[in-house]
């Protein structure tokens, strides 16, 4: 466009031009499409384990699309590359939901939008084995079963051994997998499994220590096998024959089953039927023979008891029995068709009842022999054919005489060769139908009343309980005791017998775990019923003694089977703890109670808890003034060392928390008051564990030191111990060469609180240490002195363990020089309270 100008006169001038486009279209208001279409299309919803993502899709316009851009909900924005075709790479993605929104915008400023929600799940699912239990022993097909959760959802569990994949992965729940271990071999394996989440997220259960034991492969079947009977059928009127000849048996109708044979199940007889094998031509022998069976008779019988015949018209063919007329056991073929030509062997002895045997016979043409248990017990020289017939063959009786067989049968086998002595043993520990025999007895143990094989009691009746395994299940737990009576325990893995009645004196208590294949094994108890009271009198001091001081009470005792323990008594009230061997004897402080008149007795105490009481001993106690009283109350323990010899010293502070000295541990008056002990570092002195010396919320260690030598290690004045742990202690000395305190609030070294002093103690001099704790602070102090202090709290904790002086058993920290005037407080004193202690002896005396 441009215009031209003109004046009056005729001027004109031209503007400059100016372009523009005519355009008379209407408005593009029509909005872009989008569509997302990975990792999932529009609308959808897609969890990831991956904390980025690449979205991709399409984009059209009437016109055109001009820009493809992206936000996430949970933040983050930017443009994908391209527009028709677009790709929007690495968005950041938080844990759980993130709405990710695509638009695409066209050059009217158009836009369309789609969406899709990413779940970003970063957390692994949990899973752990459930069966087998951890030392589990494990054979033949186990069921391994393990459970797992997740967030989101388990995709799989994949079970491990040894860490290598077991079977293909489980995709639905329950996750198990059943296992045949005879594929690892045999000794430790360790099983896990593998979990996955829908995201790809894992996780691994702990390892399960597991044993395998599987029993060895069979052996391969003998030769010349022409009938055998596992009867593993278990029920039904017929057995099947595992030779391969197909010698069915039927069983009559007195025949039952039974799961108790001596491998799996077997059949039970009455006395009175057996089973019929017809005549088949393969059980016609001739030449050789060798008939076996494993019997469990359950009555004795003066009579043939059948176990194999093969009949002929009124006389047998061959046979097998368990017992005869003589009660042993005998085998028999037959030439021809009479009792003239019967040829026999028989055994030395009669078969135990109620427990399994071994039978078997062999005849080679020569010798008939017949087995008992592997071993041979008999032997004939014969010969000739063995006769031939087409009568049955019987297990368990005979139609010829109703010679039958009481009790249970199993593993009949019927060879045509004479089998060796060796062959007859694999045979006797192998299955019909190749299956190990188990050998593996049970264990067995006693658990109450005690695990100790010794056990006295005064009650005349007693309960045992305790418990059993084997590899492959206990039947059964009996008992007999050797004073007569015996019974079946209550249960078998877990067991008890109650109201066994005992004789006065020894009783030796067996019990007997068994299995299904006849194993067992045994724990004993020996049980001393004793009813004696023992005999005890005081010898020390006598009636009408007056005593002062620390006067020694001594006791004899006896018992007629031994004497445990002597507690003495002062007005009936236990005096000290109770005195576990002789000499029967305790330092008593009588200042402990008032002067006048007190009677002393004793308490004996056998191993069978039976006690008697020594006659009262009336005495007169008579002793100086009492002494000022200690410094202030909370007084545990105090030592004066005042008795100047021997090896027990007594406690002042009343709590009778008495002392006995090691063999290195002497005496000395040189004391920082009056006498005192002597300590060689290799050596303490040792007072039982109280109630009083638990010291809970605060507490005062104090003792006058005399070091002889410079200490390299920790130099112990004073410590109460626990296991493994300190719950106090005093130190004179350490690796670096000053003084300690320390409390424990913990059982182990984790809570142990100390403070050290600044300066090592001089040798060959006496200094008083004394270390404080208040509940908030720990100090210690140095002749009356504070020389370090620091914050603490807690409580200190307690135990059973013994307090020491002068050493500890629990590193060996010993002290050596001289100890005197050792004060043990149940509170935190002030400073003056302790000079006033560090300048009076214990019992107060300056």
């Amino acid at each position: 466009l441009s215009a031209r100008a003109r004046d009056a006169v005729g001027n004109t001038a031209v503007a400059a031009n100016v372009a523009v486009t005519v355009s008379n279209t209407a408005p593009d208001t029509t909005k872009p499409t989008i569509a997302i279409t990975s990792p999932g299309p529009s609308g959808s919803a897609y969890t990831t384990g991956s904390s980025s993502l690449t979205v991709q899709g399409t984009a059209a316009d009437n016109v055109g699309v001009t820009q493809v851009t992206w936000t996430n909900s949970r933040g983050g924005s930017g443009t994908a590359t391209g527009t028709t075709s677009w790709t929007a790479g690495g968005i950041p993605l938080q844990s759980g939901a993130n709405v990710l929104t695509v638009t695409a915008r066209d050059a009217a400023g158009n836009a369309g939008a789609a969406a899709v929600t990413v779940t970003y799940d970063n957390t692994p699912p949990s899973v752990s084995i459930t069966a087998p239990g951890t030392g589990a022993t494990v054979s033949g097909t186990v069921n391994v079963t393990a459970t797992a959760s997740d967030n989101v959802g388990v995709a799989g569990v994949q079970f491990l051994l040894d860490g290598v994949a077991l079977g293909a992965e489980q995709t639905t729940a329950p996750f198990s997998f059943s296992w045949a271990t005879g594929s690892a071999a045999n000794g430790a394996h360790t099983l896990s499994a593998r979990a996955r989440d829908t995201v790809g997220n894992t996780a691994v259960a702990a390892n399960v220590a597991v044993t395998v034991s599987n029993a060895a492969p069979p052996p391969p079947p003998l030769t010349g096998l022409v009938a055998a009977y596992s009867f593993g059928e278990g029920a039904g009127t017929v057995v099947a024959d595992a030779s391969g000849n197909n010698n069915t048996g039927t069983l009559a109708s007195g025949v039952t089953w039974t799961t108790q044979g001596r491998f799996g199940s077997a059949l039970v007889f009455d006395g009175a039927s057996f089973v019929t094998v017809p005549s088949a031509t393969s059980l016609n022998l001739t030449t050789a023979m060798t008939l076996e069976a494993w019997v469990y008779p359950t009555s004795t019988t003066s009579k043939w008891s059948t176990v194999v015949m093969k009949e002929q018209p009124s006389e047998f063919v061959y046979s097998l029995y368990a017992s005869s007329p003589n009660k042993r056991p005998n085998v028999y073929y037959n030439t021809s068709t009479s009792s003239s030509s019967e040829r026999g062997s028989a055994g030395t002895s009669a078969l135990p009842l109620n427990a399994w045997s071994h039978l078997a016979g062999t005849y080679d043409g020569v010798s008939l022999k017949i087995y008992v248990n592997g071993a041979l017990v008999g032997s004939q020289a014969v010969n000739g054919t063995i006769a031939t017939s087409i009568s049955p063959l019987r297990i368990g009786g005979n139609g010829v005489w109703n010679e039958y067989f009481r009790g249970r049968i199993d593993e009949v086998r019927i060879y045509n060769r004479a089998l060796s002595q060796a062959e007859i043993r694999t045979d006797m520990y192998t299955a019909v139908g190749g299956t190990s025999a188990d050998t593996t007895p049970p264990a067995i143990a006693i658990t109450s009343p005690g695990s100790s094989s010794i056990y006295y009691t005064k009650s005349s009746a007693l309960t045992l309980s305790g418990s059993a395994s084997d590899n492959v299940g206990v039947t059964q737990v009996t008992w007999t005791n050797s004073r007569g009576s015996g019974g079946t325990a209550t249960g078998t893995s877990s067991w008890s017998v109650t109201g066994i009645l005992l004789q006065p004196g020894i009783n030796l208590l067996t019990v007997t775990a068994r299995d299904g294949a006849g194993n067992t094994s045994s724990a004993a108890l020996t049980a001393t019923y004793d009813a004696t009271l023992p005999a005890v009198n005081l010898t020390s001091p006598v009636a009408g003694a007056t005593a002062s001081g620390t006067a020694t009470v001594a006791a004899a005792a006896s018992d007629n089977i031994g004497v445990v323990g002597v507690q003495f008594l002062l007005d009936g009230v236990a005096l000290g703890a109770e005195q576990l061997s002789a000499p029967y004897s305790l330092a008593w402080a009588t200042g402990s109670v008032a002067n006048g008149l007190h009677t002393l007795s004793a308490r004996a105490r056998d191993a069978a808890g039976n006690t008697a009481l020594a006659p009262n001993v009336t005495v007169s106690v008579g002793n100086a003034g009492p002494p000022p009283p200690p410094s202030t109350s909370g007084l545990v323990a105090a030592y004066a060392f005042k008795e100047g010899a021997g090896s027990t010293i007594a406690d002042a502070s009343g709590n009778n928390n008495t002392g006995t000295l090691d063999s290195g541990v002497t005496w000395t008056t040189q004391g920082r008051f009056g006498s005192a002990l002597v300590f060689n570092g290799g050596s303490a002195v040792t007072i039982p564990a109280t109630t009083s010396l638990n010291l809970t919320t605060a507490m005062t260690l104090e003792a006058w030191v005399y070091p002889t030598v410079t200490p390299t290690t920790w130099s112990t004045v004073l410590m109460k111990e626990q296991p493994g742990a300190l719950v106090y202690s005093l130190y004179a000395g350490s690796s670096a060469n000053r003084p300690y305190v320390y409390f424990n609030t913990a059982s182990d070294s984790s809570g142990e609180r100390g403070t050290i002093g600044p300066n090592a103690l001089p040798l060959n001099a006496w200094s008083h240490l004394a270390g404080t704790y208040d509940g908030a602070t720990l100090r210690l102090y140095v002749n009356g002195v504070l020389v370090v202090s620091q914050p603490f709290t807690g409580s200190i904790v307690t135990s059973t363990g013994a307090l020491r002086l002068g050493g500890n058993s629990l590193w060996g920290e010993y002290f050596t020089g001289r100890i005197d005037e050792v004060r043990i407080y149940n509170r935190a004193l002030s400073q003056s309270e302790i000079q006033t202690d560090m300048n009076t002896a214990v019992g107060g005396t300056p």
